[in-house]
């Protein structure tokens, strides 16, 4: 990955994310991290100790069923409430 790539990509996302908040006029703080899905998501609950997490998922396919989904990991080690959409 060439140099500031990943800075450049954050930068953006966040700008993204800044912009789809502001058409919904709700009141958030964005937060965007890199790395391995579950444990971020994990370690960023528990570090604001949320209430809830909500997180998309996907019809599971046999993979899932395997090695599982972030969600479904997400689920099994999460310490608050999960509202799972599709």
């Amino acid at each position: 990955m060439p140099e500031g790539q990943l800075q450049a990509n954050l930068g953006e996302t966040k700008e993204v994310l800044k912009s789809m908040v502001a058409a919904l006029n709700v009141k958030t703080k964005t937060v965007v991290r890199y790395g391995s899905p579950s444990p971020v998501i994990l370690d960023e609950a528990n570090e604001r100790d949320v209430d809830l997490i909500i997180i998309a998922s996907h019809h599971p396919g046999i993979r899932d069923y395997l090695i599982g989904s972030t969600a479904s990991r997400v689920v099994l080690h999460a310490d608050c409430s999960i509202l799972i959409t599709l």
